[in-house]
């Protein structure tokens, strides 16, 4: 420093840096970062002619090391000026390098100073991304660039007097594709600026083949290559599937050439074989023709592999494996007598026979005959809820599911089919399983317990249902018969002689075959005691012997029977020739009067009941205490016919009911209890009186028809509570010029009418489960003809007519089933112009002719209506209206014509099945149908065509906007219903193939057409291709048509 001559100090040169000088006082001041830490420190005095005198050396002292990043951003780009990364963005080969300028805040060093990565973004970068940094700066001592270590924790000791740092990262190569990443340099707590390294690996090859589709059925997203092992198969392929075709689809990785496919029995041998060339994604699919899994069966696993090589030969698979469906091994209901004690308590079962006795309580046998059942062993119970039990062979798997159905079954007409099922009702709420899936139980519950009956066929359906919902077979044993009877019938008599005493009762039907019989009856001296048990004798009838028998008492005969089921009945038996009068709680035949000499056959007017007059003088009468033939509030049996030769054969005088004028009969009227009446002749007029059964189990029977006249027969249409059954058997015809009312209550009713059911018919039945079934007797007339106003309330109800329903002008047929699982066969044709109506419900109606007239008026509910042919007569329209529901119609004849009805499916997914022999459905008679099958796994014959226009798809209240048609090869789908071949001028080369004419001018350019836009299009298991309608102008719309592949289309 030198004084100039003013006092001012200056410095010789330029100062270093952080040294300054005070020009006043020429003070010097060091700054401690322009002097080295522990380095001496002197200053000299000179003057011009005097000796220099230093002064004494001072020693510094050392700094803290607390550089740190400068965090101020002084360019303003938002960024920490003392951390700054270039080039913002790097490869990750290549242009890998990215250098970051550490700038301090002084020059102390700094210790442990922590340079890291972090990452940002979606796709972060991390340190395991770059190899290790590089920490380079230049050393204040010598100005030389050097390399800073690192410390053992990855941390930097910065020297003091170095105030940047540069730092390289060099991004490594991996064999992953990440694509772009990102992140920051950290130092300290100062973040720097973000770098983008972009990824410009590629992964390895990997060679890949994965089947994920068989048949529909998808393997889990979640699962890669699954399908082999037991507990990850995920596909099925069902009888439809095999039938019909399906496709495998799969993906691939670096596969060079083609990928082969083989399906073949699990551990046999290959049955098809398949090539496919994959898509450049990788992705491929086959085609399994219709048929083409020869010898398939639901019962069989099968092995689906998929083999394909690299461009190296190295070869790669993949196997998968279905399911085959588990088949049921044993079967059988137990029945269980204790859970079904008598209601009225006046004696219980045990005081005829151990509850426990294997004759009427155990394991009950299928039945090979349901009718025919009489015992446990052969298929017979009397518990509403019997226990169903099975076993299958294996547990179910690939997303298959177990359920168990209920059918009722009504005996047909078809001798080939004698039992229709009908009433379907899914009971597995009430199904438990083993923890194995292997064992099962079905316990009746609530509603799906069966109703009190005298006789009724059922049948058990066990199915395993695929992941497409399609119920498949469990095998031979997955169907179990038997047959439900719960009370005693009343047998009828075929022989009452009252001068041997020889009586013979005989069964109905076969609902009492097997039963035993024990009776008492009064003779001169009183009552006899209780005979030993009679059986049948080899024709299923029972002898009784009547020694001394005083027919002339009221109840004179008491019988007790436990039918083959185990029920147990008692009752008291009257008998007498004819009732012209009347029979009541009252009154009722008068025995005490003797009258003239009996003559044959035909004796008036003698003053005694057996007079055979029907007219004027009346049959007397007289009240209990005279010993009147009443009725009481018990269990009355009153047979009217006797077997005596004075009396005649039976007919209009003996075993009859009723009169030729006013005034002389008064009706029968049973009082309460279990009653049954038998008339063994043939009805006569009524004349405005009428047969009323009151409340209880009651059962009237007339062996023969019901001549001119008016009848009203009343089974409880008041007194009748749920559960009571009543039955009214007519044995013959019903004479055209009659005035018919049948009635009954709230309890389940059934009116067999052997013969032809005319008149003008009333018939209500009321609530429960009710039943008219017509002409299945030995009287020769099967048909349902004239006025009918039929009415059932809610309930399972059953019309059974063997032949016709018909009527003629004039003639109004109504028939109003109320709601419930109603089920309506005519084994041949109806031809009406009357309604049908169902209230909610799943409704069946089977007619196995023709139908020619005739509304069907269905509500909510699954349906299903079985028709032959539908050809409208002169006279009547077919309509056909199947409600909400998934609902089904199957059509078995050749010909469909509604003349001005239609056919029209409703809401929800519904179905029309095609069975008939060259059948053709025209879609001008038919709205709102989602599916035509035609089939030959659902039962179609293989030469069945649909035709249809755009016109007939957009039918006014038609919502339905995509058909599908289901068919197999043979069967045809005729766009335009114009008959075309598919090659002549019904057809054109498009830009997607074939299009097909729906109709338009004479020249090509002016035609509509159905154009191919889709194809493999898999719903449910079927492969369809898609049809779009194209206007001739290029117009388009939203109806899509769906075909099964291998269906002609013309």
């Amino acid at each position: 420093m030198e004084k100039g001559d003013d006092g001012t100090w200056t410095p010789e040169g330029q100062l270093p840096a952080g040294v300054t000088v005070d020009p006043a006082t020429g003070k010097v001041t060091i700054a401690p970062d322009a002097v080295k830490d522990g380095g001496q420190v002197n200053a000299t005095g000179k003057e011009s002619g005097k000796t220099d005198k230093a002064g004494e050396p001072l020693t510094t002292d050392t700094d803290a090391k607390n550089a740190k990043p400068i965090i101020e951003d002084k360019d303003g780009d938002g960024k920490p000026d003392g951390v700054v990364s270039e080039p913002p963005t790097i490869d990750e080969t290549g242009a890998n390098k990215v250098t970051t300028t550490i700038k301090l805040d002084n020059n102390n060093g700094v210790d442990n100073l922590p340079i890291t990565i972090v990452g940002t973004g979606n796709k972060p970068v991390s340190a395991e991304d770059f190899e290790a940094p590089v920490v380079k700066y230049t050393d204040p001592t010598d100005n030389t660039e050097k390399v800073l270590a690192p410390n053992a924790d990855g941390t930097y000791n910065v020297p003091a007097g170095v105030t940047e740092l540069k730092v390289e990262h060099t991004a490594k190569e991996d064999n992953s594709t990440e694509g772009a990443e990102t992140g920051k340099v950290k130092v300290g707590n100062v973040e720097g600026n973000e770098i983008t390294v972009n990824d410009t690996s590629i992964d390895a090859a990997k060679l890949e083949i994965d089947i994920t589709e068989i048949a529909g059925d998808s393997q889990s997203a979640s699962v890669k290559d699954d399908g082999t092992a037991a507990g990850d198969v995920y596909a099925q392929i069902s009888p439809a599937e095999a039938a019909g075709g399906f496709l495998i689809r799969g993906t691939s990785k670096d596969i060079s050439g083609d990928i082969t496919v083989t399906i073949g029995e699990k551990s046999g041998a290959v049955i098809v074989t398949k090539t496919v060339t994959p898509a450049a994604d990788g992705s491929w699919s086959v085609n399994i023709g219709a048929n083409e899994l020869t010898g398939y069966a639901a019962t069989k696993e099968y092995e689906v592999k998929a083999v394909g090589k690299d461009a190296n030969n190295t070869s790669v698979e993949d196997i998968d494996y279905t399911a085959s469906t588990p088949q049921v091994t044993a079967i059988k209901l137990v029945d269980n007598l204790n859970d079904e004690p008598l209601e009225d308590g006046t004696y219980q079962y045990s005081d005829y026979y151990t509850q426990n006795n294997p004759k009427y309580v155990g394991d009950v046998a299928k039945a090979t005959n349901p009718q025919t059942a009489t015992s446990l062993a052969n298929g017979l119970t009397n518990d509403k809820d019997a226990v169903l039990e099975f076993t299958l062979d294996k547990a179910p798997t690939a997303g298959q599911t177990v359920k168990v159905y209920r059918y009722t079954l009504s005996e047909s007409s078809d001798v080939n089919n004698p039992y229709t099922e009908h009433g379907k009702t899914d009971v597995t709420a009430d199904m438990l399983a083993s923890t194995d899936g292997l064992t099962y139980t079905v316990t009746p519950k609530g509603n799906n317990v069966l109703s009190e009956t005298y006789s009724q066929n059922y049948r058990y359906e066990v199915v395993v249902e695929d992941k497409n919902g399609d119920a498949l077979s469990t095998g031979d044993k997955g169907k179990f018969d038997f047959r439900l009877d719960t009370l005693v019938e009343q047998m009828s008599v075929e022989k009452f002689d009252i001068a041997t005493g020889e009586v013979i009762f005989a069964p109905v039907g076969l609902s009492e075959v097997g039963a035993t019989i024990e009776y008492r009856y009064a003779t001169s001296t009183g009552k006899t005691n209780w005979s030993a048990p009679v059986t049948a004798d080899g024709e299923g009838k029972y002898h009784l012997t009547l020694n001394n028998f005083n027919r002339k008492v009221s109840g004179a005969l008491e019988l007790r029977i436990i039918d083959a089921a185990g029920n147990v009945s008692e009752t008291k038996v009257s008998v007498l020739r004819n009732l012209t009068a009347e029979m009541n709680l009252q009154q009722g035949p008068d025995p005490r009067p003797a009258g003239s000499t009996i003559g044959a056959p035909i004796t008036y007017g003698n003053g005694s009941m057996d007079d055979a007059a029907v007219t004027i003088p009346k049959q007397p009468l007289t009240n209990a205490s005279n010993g009147g033939f009443v009725t009481t509030n018990g269990n009355d049996t009153v047979i009217f016919g006797l077997d005596f030769n004075h009396f005649g054969n039976m007919g209009v005088y003996n075993g009859t009911f009723g009169a030729t004028g006013s005034g002389t009969f008064g009706g029968f009227d049973a009082g309460a209890g279990d009653d049954s009446v038998q008339f063994r002749g043939t009805a006569q007029s009524m004349y405005g009186q009428k047969i009323a059964m009151g409340a209880g189990n009651d059962r009237v029977a007339i062996a023969g028809g019901l001549l001119v006249g008016n009848y009203t027969i009343d089974l409880g249409q008041a007194e009748d509570k749920a559960g009571d059954t009543n039955i009214l058997y007519v044995g013959g015809n019903t004479a055209n010029a009659t005035e018919i009312k049948f009635f009954s209550g709230a309890g389940n009713d059934r009116i067999q009418i052997d013969g032809t059911f005319d008149g003008n018919k009333t018939v209500d039945l009321g609530e429960g489960n009710n039943e008219l079934r017509v002409g299945y007797g030995a009287a020769g007339g099967t048909d349902l003809v004239k006025k009918i106003d039929f009415t059932a309330g809610s309930g399972d109800d059953v019309i059974s007519v063997k032949g016709s329903i018909s009527t003629i002008a004039g003639q109004k047929q109504t028939f109003n089933l109320g709601e419930g699982d109603n089920f309506i066969e005519v084994g041949k044709d109806v031809d009406t112009d009357g309604t049908f109506s169902f209230g909610n419900g799943n409704d069946t109606v089977n007619i196995k002719d023709t139908l020619k007239g005739g509304t069907f008026n269905f509500s909510g509910g699954d349906d299903v209506m079985t028709v032959g042919s539908i050809l409208k007569s002169a006279e009547d329209n077919v309509h056909i209206n199947m409600g909400s529901g998934n609902d089904s119609l199957t059509i078995t004849g050749s010909r469909v014509n509604t003349g001005n009805g239609a056919i029209d499916g409703g809401e929800g997914n519904d179905t029309i099945f095609l069975h008939g022999t060259d059948l053709k459905l025209d879609m001008n008679q038919v709205l709102n149908f989602d599916t035509i099958d035609m089939r030959a796994i659902t039962g179609g014959t293989g030469n069945q065509k649909v035709t249809l226009t755009l016109a007939d798809l957009q039918r006014l209240g038609d919502n339905i906007t995509q058909l599908y048609i289901k068919g197999d090869v043979g069967d045809t789908v005729d766009f335009g219903n114009n008959g075309g071949n598919g090659s002549d001028n019904q057809a054109k080369n498009g830009t997607n193939g074939i299009e097909f004419k729906d109709s338009g001018g004479a020249l090509q350019n002016n035609w509509n057409v159905w154009q191919k836009t889709g194809t493999d299009i898999v719903k449910d298991g079927v492969v369809y291709d898609k049809y779009t309608y194209y206007g001739a102008t290029g117009q388009v719309n939203n109806e899509e048509v769906y075909i099964q592949q291998g269906v002609s289309i013309i």
